[in-house]
């Protein structure tokens, strides 16, 4: 009987374990910003190939959302819930993508790799020169925290960083 409820015990205790712990990067990758879709959105070369086409992935930003750069719905719900203005929302996700080139366009970046998302791309947290990339665009006031996900390792450190607009 001992045995029996000590090895149910066992497994339950290792699947709460495997709930309550934070995410666990799969990898670390290193290469170059080849392009920026838009302030959490960019592609990175992997290969050291320079070319966008089929050699390099795009990188969602994890932890963090930043305006949508295009008119439409999507930037109308984000504006509707962060209680800003449609074109205040544009102008926001406009200078985030516009940070982005300017801080990582063309750099060499880390990236610490915790799995795919939508669409196929890699979702991590990605650093130029020593700094974590969605950690300066909060403090700027360009992303907010993506609370859909709660479970991602800097959660609660990013919470504290968000800058009230």
């Amino acid at each position: 009987m001992f045995k029996r409820n000590f090895k149910y015990s066992w497994i339950i205790l290792v699947i709460l374990l495997a709930l309550i712990s934070p995410l666990q990067a799969q990898e670390i990758k290193y290469g170059k910003c080849l392009y920026v879709v838009d302030g959490d959105t960019v592609d990175v070369d992997f290969n050291g190939n320079g070319r966008i086409e089929k050699h390099s992935e795009r990188v969602r930003v994890l932890g963090i959302d930043c305006f949508e750069t295009r008119w439409g719905k999507r930037l109308e719900r984000q504006a509707e819930w962060a209680g800003i203005s449609v074109e205040k929302a544009r102008e926001l996700g406009l200078k985030a993508k516009e940070y982005g080139k300017n801080v990582l366009l063309g750099k060499d970046v880390k990236v610490e790799v915790y799995g795919r998302g939508g669409y196929g791309r890699i979702l991590g947290y990605v650093y130029v020169d020593g700094k974590d990339y969605g950690a300066e665009l909060l403090k700027m006031g360009l992303a907010k925290v993506y609370r859909k996900n709660k479970k991602h390792p800097k959660y609660r450190e990013y919470l504290g960083l968000e800058h009230p607009n």
